[in-house]
């Protein structure tokens, strides 16, 4: 069979539900989250005090697998340095207490609907989750059984829910159509589309703005502490879930005007790139 050429490379990241975690590794992610933190505010200062060659011996006081560590650096290192760039009034990068643990694609494994990654105990093992085989763990399956690339991945909370993200890189084939589109995803600008000729020429640009998810978001979280402080579970449950319909209206309508973009300027779905940050 003839092989034919291919020369584009297409990214996808996949967010995975666990299937509730037991109470004991609930915790134990929550005390790799701590030192998570710390780890990335350890690394920011050191950046700023002008100490570029960091490795894992840097900060033995850091209760984290070395290959956290190492991606902590990496992933920090990236950051300082748009933080540079951009001027920022701000003296030094801040990170919020509810870090994603990062991993590269050496550091985990999906075996079947089970992930394996390096977590610490009172030293250095792997902990093993079932996540839940819905049609995006499929598709995600379905990627990999056909050749895709793991990237990098991330173990986060949010509402209550545990997540894995998984990002997989797969090759297309080139389409006559020459126009690309890449999307950088974010928050302060939830989407960035910058249409692209062949010669590399912008010709369209267009600006999701994150403002009122930004807000949305903050109201929510504000009820669900009051609701909490009330112990009220039952009506935090049904406040996530009303923020979760939200959430999924507006990306389905921000999806939409993308692809009616890409529609309007020739874009083929096999020429988008799309570009998210671990930590953002």
């Amino acid at each position: 069979m003839a092989k034919k050429k291919i020369d584009n490379l297409n990214t996808i990241t996949y967010v995975l539900e666990l299937l509730n975690p037991t109470k004991k590794k609930q915790q134990l992610f929550l005390k790799n989250i701590d030192e998570v933190v710390k780890s990335r505010r350890a690394i920011a200062k050191e950046l700023d005090n002008d100490n570029k060659k960091l490795s894992t011996a840097d900060f033995p006081y850091i209760n984290l697998p070395s290959a956290v560590k190492n991606q902590d650096i990496r992933e920090v290192k990236a950051l300082h340095r748009r933080f540079k760039k951009s001027n920022s009034k701000k003296e030094t990068l801040e990170f919020k207490s509810n870090q994603p643990i990062c991993y590269n694609n050496q550091n985990y494994k999906i075996d079947e609907h089970i992930i394996s990654i390096p977590i610490f105990a009172n030293k250095r093992s792997r902990c093993a989750f079932p996540v839940k085989q819905n049609a995006r763990f499929e598709k995600l399956q379905s990627h990999i059984e056909n050749g895709a690339k793991l990237g990098k991945a991330s173990l986060f909370y949010k509402g209550n829910k545990w997540f894995f993200a998984v990002t997989v890189s797969f090759e297309v084939e080139k389409t006559k159509n020459n126009n690309t589109m890449g999307i950088d995803i974010g928050l302060r600008q939830l989407a960035v589309a910058s249409i692209k000729t062949s010669e590399g020429k912008e010709i369209n640009r267009k600006f999701q703005s994150g403002n009122h998810a930004g807000f949305i978001r903050k109201k929510y979280n504000a009820l669900r502490r009051r609701l909490g402080k009330a112990k009220k579970q039952k009506a935090i449950e049904n406040i996530y879930n009303k923020e979760q319909r939200w959430l999924i209206d507006l990306n389905h309508k921000i999806s939409r005007q993308l692809i009616d973009l890409a529609v309007r300027e020739k874009v083929s779905c096999d020429t988008l790139r799309f570009e998210k940050n671990c930590l953002s």
